[in-house]
């Protein structure tokens, strides 16, 4: 609960590094993070790219970038909800996996 408090007051502070997933089935947006530089967000990216190929997610895009988001799962139905306060964004190339991964 402590932990939740100070990431909250840190987030509003300064706006942290968050790699973006969207995906087509299901079709939504995943926000992993926050991290303190585009570095770290870059070398953590792996391992949840691949817990959502396990759950046989199609990946359309990653992208990493300086935001808040106002939540860490956003399905197609609620895309028209305010869009994250973006000031910094890293696109980014992903590898192709035996053809999982689409740009």
């Amino acid at each position: 609960m402590m932990k939740d408090i100070w990431l909250n007051l840190k987030n509003l502070v300064s706006k942290n590094w968050w790699i973006e997933v969207t995906t087509s089935n299901p079709n939504c947006t995943y926000y992993f993070g926050p991290f303190d530089t585009a570095q770290e967000a870059e070398s953590m990216q792996l391992g949840y790219l691949e817990d959502l190929l396990q759950e046989e997610t199609s990946i359309m895009q990653v992208i990493i970038k300086q935001c808040q988001p106002k939540a860490l799962t956003i399905l197609a139905e609620q895309k028209n909800l305010p869009s994250t306060e973006n000031t910094t964004r890293l696109d980014h190339q992903i590898l192709a996996t035996q053809g999982r991964f689409k740009q």
